[in-house]
């Protein structure tokens, strides 16, 4: 499906989550450094957190998975975290985070293969390397964020690339933050630019992802996948996809979190990896056909978060989708 077919086709029909235009609450957004991540909050709750300070794992977890530079905790407006950190099956998917997995470079003649995804191998790593304080333009919190992405290279950590986040957050649209149609939204707008040519071969995973709730870890958790075409979680993977979201009972509420990919990003439609048992899925340039990042070249990559109080259709995510491709910043 290319672009064209999805901005005619992808759900017209109106849905019923408040995200539009009016705004119908006094609530606003806050944001400030606490404890030395960025939170943003609303009418004092919390909204989305940007790890900017190395998190570390539960007692025993190796150093090699303490990260920074991605979204955690991510809350629906009834309080239900979408989102989960330093999972048992999975210790390095974070929250809503970007990471390549299969790459090689040549460095001082040497060839290498650093793993930004699986952090455990010890030969990649990605770290929040500062940013600018958040400001509240016309409602709306700005963030800009900078990550580092580094090669083990002998005994030495390398910069192999370089990355900025711009973080939108709008300002909420509900009247009630326990309302099944009230819902938060975010666009995150991914730059990165290679130090060193970095190659992508075919892979079946690496990009930008969501780990789910932990609430949606075990198999009778209830915990839906759906996308574009309604795919499910069995046949998503794979799928060539505008946007995915998982949905399902997160302690007592029903909640969910879709990601939408812009149809400007590099090589879409880009395919799913949705995992049949894991509660995680990623948009993958490279899943299919190998790429290459070309030192000095940006690359940028736009998405768009929501996290609802409410299961995401097919109807809802495809209308959500139109909006985003429609304009981008909203």
């Amino acid at each position: 499906m290319n672009r064209r077919e999805w901005l005619a086709g992808a759900g017209a029909a109106a849905g019923s989550v408040l995200v539009g235009r009016q705004a119908m609450t006094a609530e606003k957004l806050t944001a400030g450094t606490e404890a030395g991540d960025v939170v943003v909050r609303c009418g004092g709750r919390p909204v989305v957190t940007y790890c900017r300070t190395p998190r570390p794992g539960p007692t025993g977890t190796p150093p090699l998975f303490t990260r920074s530079g991605y979204l955690h905790p991510i809350h629906a407006p009834c309080g239900a975290v979408v989102t989960d950190d330093f999972a048992a099956d999975h210790p390095h998917q974070r929250g809503v985070f970007f990471a390549w997995t299969k790459t090689q470079v040549t460095l001082d003649g040497t060839e290498l293969h650093p793993d930004f995804w699986n952090l455990g191998s010890g030969t990649g790593r990605v770290r929040a390397a500062g940013g600018d304080e958040p400001r509240i333009t016309n409602g709306r919190v700005h963030l800009r964020t900078r990550q580092v992405w580094d090669l083990k290279h002998g005994d030495a950590w390398i910069e192999a690339l370089h990355e900025t986040w711009d973080i939108i957050v709008y300002p909420p649209e509900f009247t009630a933050p326990q309302a099944p149609g009230a819902a938060y939204m975010f666009d995150l707008i991914s730059r990165q630019t290679p130090a060193m040519r970095l190659e992508l071969p075919a892979y079946r995973y690496g990009g930008m992802a969501v780990r789910g709730a932990a609430e949606w870890i075990p198999k009778a958790s209830g915990v839906a996948v759906t996308d574009t075409d309604g795919h499910t979680r069995i046949t998503a993977d794979g799928a060539k996809a505008g946007w995915c979201a998982l949905s399902g009972p997160v302690r007592g509420n029903t909640a969910g979190i879709a990601l939408f990919e812009h149809p400007d990003n590099p090589r879409t439609p880009n395919p799913l990896r949705v995992h049949p048992e894991v509660p995680y899925f990623v948009f993958c340039p490279s899943k299919n056909e190998s790429w290459a990042l070309e030192k000095g070249r940006e690359q940028v990559f736009r998405f768009r978060v929501i996290a609802a109080n409410a299961a995401v259709t097919v109807a809802q995510g495809n209308n959500w989708w139109n909006d985003f491709a429609a304009g981008f910043p909203r």
